[in-house]
């Protein structure tokens, strides 16, 4: 389905550690070019709250979701 016509944002995610080599940077940059109502992140694994807001820097306005686990 083209984006956006499934009823709401193409959600994506990461399951994996948050480190560099993983490409979380990559993915979270990627996401930010699109439009922020059209993708949301969801990002599963363990990472601190200052990692949380570097990400979020990353993507100003995008809903990125952590779960932890």
């Amino acid at each position: 389905l083209p984006i956006g016509t499934h009823g709401g944002p193409l959600r994506v995610g990461f399951i994996a550690r948050f480190e560099h080599e993983k490409g979380i940077d990559l993915l979270v940059e990627a996401a930010a070019r699109m439009p922020s109502d059209t993708v949301s992140l969801v990002l599963a694994g363990r990472v601190s709250e200052a990692e949380q807001a570097r990400l979020a820097a990353l993507a100003p306005g995008m809903t990125l979701d952590f779960l932890g686990f």
